[in-house]
């Protein structure tokens, strides 16, 4: 999943929703099947869609449960179906959430003084996210619904590209019933055809006229309407959170049932080359939670090469304490700091093992450790993929794999690594 530093910039809050929401939802059995990428995925998307959209936390939990709900029930009744759609959406997820990622944060960075770029960066993520991203999200979903509603061939309301129709979705949801539209607020398809077609003047710095024709008459089929732009954010948003609450879903499901899939061939390590921006974004978050993060990616053919660097950050142990505010209240939180140290190979090691899914497809990973310094070097590892993966699968001690390297130069210096509780 996408990196939720980048937009979390260390929020603690975070971690907190993050636990509240797996306790909420999941069976206390599922506990010990979170993982680091489940948890800071979750972080991310509730930094996110609480946040910087300002999705009520009460309708976003309720949204998510009845998500959550049409996967589980689903599973339970044809849990092939269901875990092979869930497997391919996951697959195609990634880039897609690249995406979106960048266009989102085009249209948070643009600066007022730019008005056009302004207004047509949001009409950009609004387009994206309505045409591939929901409808690719929404998928599992969809299969799920037909499930339990015990109609035949579930499957076939996903295209070939992994994407339902709209009317499907709206169906879906008319017939389960479900309120706070926890899988359709926010969708408008002028609102898509004004920004896929150019229907819209953007008449100040902070207005913009929309418009939507049909294509038969040529007549106006809504509109011409004037929008702020707070209300074209709000418009744009709304989808945006939608999307968030479905991949929560994903998420959630994804602890509860991932190994089930993963053991029947369902949910499948993608072993395929990636964009390099994708890599440093996705492999992000796992590198700063051993205390290293990604300075370069770059790739030829099947070899893959890493540029590592120490951050050097460390605290001292202690009880931290967060203040939470709005709406005339606040809450204190304390949450637990500590360092740890260790050696700079081992960290690798572990960031590789925890990283497989994201390297697995190339034969040969180079990593080159920079000191937190910049101008010193640390060491290099030349890694094959068959170590790499001997790595997650089998219980190989870390000493032991590293005279099977091609090369091996890392240094056995400890490095800190900080790790932060969750806010109590």
């Amino acid at each position: 999943m996408t990196d939720p530093r980048k937009l979390m910039g260390g929020f603690p809050l975070t971690r907190r929703w993050a636990v509240e929401l797996i306790a909420d939802m999941l069976p206390v059995s599922c506990a010990s099947k979170v993982r680091l990428h489940h948890s800071g995925t979750l972080e991310g998307i509730l930094y996110r869609a609480l946040w910087l959209f300002r999705e009520p936390q009460d309708r976003f939990t309720r949204r998510v449960r009845a998500a959550y709900k049409l996967l589980d029930d689903g599973f339970d009744r044809e849990p092939a179906a269901v875990g092979q759609v869930v497997g391919a959406t996951t697959e195609r997820l990634s880039d897609l959430q690249q995406t979106e990622h960048n266009l989102h944060q085009d249209a948070w960075a643009v600066d007022k003084a730019d008005p056009d770029r302004r207004f047509r960066s949001l009409l950009a993520l609004y387009q994206m996210t309505y045409e591939r991203y929901y409808r690719t999200l929404a998928a599992p979903f969809v299969v799920a619904g037909r499930v339990v509603a015990q109609e035949t061939d579930p499957q076939k309301a996903v295209g070939g590209d992994g994407r339902v129709k709209l009317n499907v979705i709206w169906e879906m949801e008319a017939g389960r019933g479900i309120a706070d539209q926890a899988f359709t607020a926010g969708l408008n398809n002028h609102f898509r055809n004004s920004a896929a077609h150019g229907h819209f003047d953007i008449l100040t710095e902070d207005e913009i006229r929309m418009w939507d024709l049909d294509p038969r008459s040529g007549n106006y089929s809504w509109g011409p309407q004037t929008f702020t732009y707070w209300e074209l954010r709000e418009q744009v948003y709304a989808l945006s959170v939608t999307a968030l609450v479905l991949l929560t879903a994903i998420v959630l499901f994804d602890i509860a049932h991932g190994r089930t899939m993963f053991q029947r061939g369902w949910l499948k390590p993608s072993l395929r080359p990636r964009r390099s921006d994708v890599l440093r974004s996705e492999m992000g978050q796992m590198a700063g939670l051993h205390g290293l993060e990604v300075v370069s990616v770059g790739q030829e053919d099947s070899l893959l090469r890493l540029t590592l660097r120490v951050l050097g950050n460390e605290m001292p142990d202690q009880i931290s304490e967060v203040i939470a505010g709005g709406t005339g209240q606040t809450t204190r939180y304390a949450q637990q700091v500590k360092t740890y140290r260790a050696p700079a190979w081992k960290q690798v090691y572990g960031f590789l093992q925890m990283t497989y899914d994201l390297h697995g497809y190339y034969e040969m990973v180079e990593v080159v450790l920079e000191d937190a310094s910049v101008s010193t070097e640390m060491g290099r590892l030349k890694a094959p993929r068959d170590v790499r993966e001997a790595m997650v699968t089998s219980d190989i001690a870390p000493e032991d794999l590293r005279p099977r390297m091609e090369a091996d130069t890392l240094a056995d210096n400890e490095i800190p690594v900080v790790l932060e509780g969750v806010p109590r």
